[in-house]
């Protein structure tokens, strides 16, 4: 059986849709064989879809920043802008530009701890990261509550909003928020 030779419409198709769609589907709309798709891939030098992006995954960012790869992907809520890839055979990765990193981390300082950051896992980095990195680590890393920072806590919990939005809008840790807010209670309940 004579193989089937490669038209340039074809190569270029398959150029746009790795990394966006599975070998199988990719096989289907070209009507090819999974295996002749996946040899031309290779032939091509289009076998790691993931390393070719240059971008990172979620969790390499993760391992990068002292987090979990789920802190990360939920940063997508506050505006981080990723992109999914699909490898050879179905699994789904989730892509970061370090650009787009930076830019959004540069919006929400107060989402990230800068001690964890290292200048050695990054190739580069923005010169506003490198002063956060040095303030974050001379700095006191517990702020007392103020009586007005209290108040407010006080008042945006029965407004109804979560520990997440509290602790945004108060530039403070949620589990910060969440540990005062039960004292606050506690305190409450033993005057009361």
């Amino acid at each position: 059986m004579s193989k089937k030779p490669w038209r340039a419409e074809e190569i270029k198709l398959l150029q746009t849709l790795v990394g966006q769609r599975s070998v199988t589907a990719i096989a289907k709309e070209l009507g090819r064989t999974p295996g002749a798709v996946s040899n031309k891939l290779s032939r091509l030098g289009l076998g790691a879809t993931r390393k070719q992006t240059g971008m990172l995954t979620a969790r390499e960012l993760a391992n990068k920043l002292g987090v979990t790869t789920k802190t990360v992907v939920s940063w997508e809520e506050y505006g981080l802008k990723t992109v999914t890839r699909v490898t050879r055979y179905k699994k789904q990765f989730i892509l970061i530009k370090m650009k787009n990193f930076w830019e959004w981390a540069e919006q929400n300082k107060s989402l990230i701890d800068f001690t964890k950051l290292s200048k050695k896992d990054f190739s580069t980095l923005p010169e506003w990261v490198s002063g956060n990195i040095k303030a974050a680590r001379t700095s006191v890393r517990y702020r007392h509550w103020t009586t007005s920072e209290l108040k407010r806590l006080h008042v945006l919990i029965e407004k109804g909003l979560t520990y997440k939005q509290i602790s945004k809008l108060l530039n403070r840790s949620e589990s910060s928020v969440e540990k005062r807010y039960s004292r606050l209670i506690k305190g409450i309940r033993k005057s009361g």
